[in-house]
This record gives structure tokens, C-alpha cells and sequence, in this order.
């Protein structure tokens, strides 16, 4: 029997995160890299975040994945090139292997036993132009939707939400203050456990904070025959917990109760493939906390840290949305994740806001309130009449 993931071990902080869990049969070339790269992506994403003991961190690559993925349908040039190295979904410029849209059409089909869902919406202002090519682009290879921001379109993209997310998702999210666009991905995933926890197993115990405080929190216990290693480099436990279907959950708990940092760095692509690939299965005892977490967080600084800067800049080009120069605001993302003796349910709403470059478009202006005006003569600058306007 494997080191049972007791108190001890269970009261460390624990990573956490949902993979696709992929069969020890290799398919193409092209699906063995794509398999590499969506896990090289989101192992950049968790090396990327902050070092705070005291914060929780919840994230859906394949969200964000697909957010960037409309994004980079509408880039050109040096801001494409920037959007796919950041990405890691083509092995050269150029050279595509599956497109986000596609990877999540197949997890979408692929489980009858579990849901996974995915929507993309783009809202945009009645003023702003958009390339008929950008709308194609939009409803066919995403299977999404781009309305106007008007009451009718927003009641529309509504009513589209609800029906293609079974009703988790509802309401369009708004355009910021200044933005003519948005671009976002709705992601929902619900499975049930293998082999489920006991609930009479399930007890009040202690989790021991990274920033050095405790909690009492209800704990949950099973055990059965798991994919598990011991990594020597990483001093922790990996253990595979599946759902029904082809989706697990990874769980990760160093055997220092300081010691997730040095989990963290040392995690990498190879390792979770020999979980997946190589391990067999052993007798493991699991204890770990139920989750209720809800995060929202700007990606902005994450991903310009990670070397994605040019969509936020005065020279990103997205001239595949319009003729209107424009650039990326921010990238918002905001995760649900519960998981119980049951199973896990997750979604994450990921909101690309696209703004104007300086000047590069109109202005609405509404004089309903006391103005002033002037009569100018353009060339010489005369002033041929003024005034001030406070009652009408």
C-alpha cells in the first residue's frame, strides 16, 4: 500500500488542478504535441503567479486558451507571433496543430459521464465596425456569438448564454468604461468521482495555512487503487483521482508543510505525463479538504509577465476585428470550483476588454447640459461669434 495522504501530509497546502487525462495509447503526432502543449501552458500560467502564502489561486487555462484564441484571430503580425509563443498551441510560426475551439469542441463531446461545456461571445458597441470575416470567424469555428451592445443584442446574447450553458451561465458580462469590445469564453465542468468519498468518512480537521495560521475545515476520506507517484526532486505525492469518464483530478501535496514552493517550480510536463503514462495503479489512502472556492482576478500583469505585452500596447495590431485600431485593456477571469464527496463542479468566465488605441476612433458627445460654443474661422482663427449656453 502507498504512504497514505493522512493529516500530516493533507494539512500542507495543496495544489490543485483538472487535467484531461489522456490513455497510455499514443495518437498522432499532432495529438501528442497538442496534449504536451496544453500542459506546458498551464504549468507557464502557475509559474507565472505571485509567491503569497495567504492567497488562493483558482485558473482555467482552457479558458483563457480560448479567450486568446478569438484575440488571435483578429492579430497580425509581430502580435500574433508574440499570442502563439505565449500559447505554446503551434510547435513553429505557422504552424497550427489543433485550435483551442476544436480541443474543446472534442472534451465537450468526448464524456458522456461527465459535462463539459464551452461558449465565446463577443459584444461589441453599435459604432464599431466589425470585419464580416471576425463575425465568421465567431459563429462558425467557436460555435459563438457577436452582438451589439444595444438592448436587443444584449437581451439576445442572453438568451443564447442560458441555452448553450444548460443555464450556468446567464447574463453577458458589460464592456468596461472606455471599451468598444469584449471577447469571452464561458467554460462549466461538472464529474463525478470514480469512486466516491464516504460522507461518514468526512470529519472537522485541521488545515495548517501557508502564512502560518490554522483552520478547522471538513475533510474528506477514501481509499482505493490510484495512479500515484513519490517525486524525489518535487518531495511530493501525485496522486490521480478520475472521474467518470476521461477527466481526473490532480492532486499534489509536498511532504514539507513549506514545501509547495519547491513543488511548484519543480512540477513540469514530464512528470504529469509519467502520472499519466507510465504510473500503474497502487493502493493509496486520500484525505483532503472539500473546496468552496471562488476567485476573480485580473490576468493582465500575469500574462505580461510571462512575455504577452503586445496586445496591451500602443503598436498591438488586431486589425482582424476592424479597421479601428484597438488593443487589449485587461483579461479578467473569474473560477468557481467546489469539490465534495460527490464529485467537482467548476466554471470560469474569461473576458478579453478591447479598447480604442488613443484618438483612433469617434467620440459620443451629448450637449444636454450648459456648453459653450464658438464660431472660428479655420484659417486665420477669428472668432466670429461665441457664447455660453445654460437654459433652453
Amino acid at each position: 500500500m502507498a504512504r497514505a495522504f493522512g493529516k500530516e501530509s493533507a494539512a500542507a497546502i495543496i495544489l490543485i488542478t483538472t487535467w484531461i487525462r489522456v490513455t497510455a495509447k499514443q495518437g498522432s503526432d499532432l495529438e501528442s504535441m497538442s496534449r504536451q502543449a496544453s500542459t506546458t501552458f498551464a504549468l507557464k500560467l502557475l509559474g507565472g503567479l505571485p509567491e503569497d502564502n495567504g492567497t488562493n489561486y483558482v485558473m482555467s487555462p482552457v479558458g483563457l486558451a480560448l479567450a486568446l484564441s478569438l484575440v488571435s484571430e483578429a492579430a497580425k503580425g509581430d502580435t500574433l507571433r508574440e499570442i502563439t509563443e505565449f500559447q505554446g498551441s503551434y510547435k513553429t510560426v505557422g504552424f497550427p496543430l489543433l485550435s483551442y475551439g476544436d480541443r474543446a469542441k472534442r472534451l465537450g463531446t468526448a464524456d458522456t459521464d461527465g459535462i463539459f461545456e464551452y461558449a465565446t461571445l463577443a459584444v461589441f458597441k453599435p459604432q464599431l465596425a466589425i470585419r464580416e470575416s471576425f463575425k465568421t470567424f465567431v459563429s462558425k469555428s467557436h460555435h459563438g456569438l457577436i452582438v451589439s451592445s444595444d438592448k436587443e443584442g444584449i437581451q439576445k446574447g442572453n438568451d443564447w448564454l442560458k441555452t448553450h450553458t444548460q443555464g450556468k451561465f446567464q447574463k453577458v458580462p458589460e464592456l468596461a468604461d472606455g471599451s468598444l469590445m469584449l471577447l469571452a469564453s464561458f467554460v462549466y465542468f461538472r464529474g463525478g468521482w470514480q469512486q466516491k468519498f464516504d460522507r461518514n468518512f468526512t470529519e472537522k480537521d485541521t488545515f495548517h495555512n501557508g502564512d502560518g495560521t490554522e483552520s478547522q475545515i471538513d475533510f474528506m476520506s477514501t481509499r482505493g487503487k490510484f495512479l500515484h507517484i513519490f517525486d524525489d526532486d518535487m518531495k511530493a505525492d501525485i496522486v490521480c483521482l478520475p472521474y467518470t469518464g476521461n477527466i481526473s483530478f490532480i492532486l499534489v501535496v509536498p511532504t514539507n508543510r513549506y514545501g509547495l514552493a519547491n513543488a511548484m517550480q519543480k512540477l513540469s510536463t514530464s512528470k504529469v505525463q509519467e502520472l499519466l503514462l507510465k504510473s500503474a495503479p497502487k493502493v493509496v489512502e486520500v484525505k483532503m479538504p472539500k473546496l468552496d472556492l471562488t476567485v476573480t482576478s485580473s490576468l493582465k500583469s500575469l500574462v505580461q509577465k510571462l512575455g504577452l505585452k503586445l496586445l496591451f500596447e500602443s503598436n498591438a495590431n488586431l486589425e482582424g476585428i476592424s479597421e479601428v485600431p484597438l488593443k487589449v485593456s485587461d483579461l479578467e477571469q473569474s473560477v468557481g470550483l467546489r469539490v465534495n464527496e460527490d464529485g467537482t463542479a467548476a466554471e470560469a468566465v474569461t473576458i478579453a476588454q478591447i479598447e480604442p488605441l488613443s484618438d483612433a476612433t469617434e467620440v459620443e458627445l451629448t450637449a444636454s447640459h450648459p456648453f459653450l460654443f464658438f464660431i472660428v474661422h479655420r484659417t486665420n482663427m477669428d472668432v466670429l461669434f461665441e457664447g455660453v449656453v445654460n437654459k433652453l
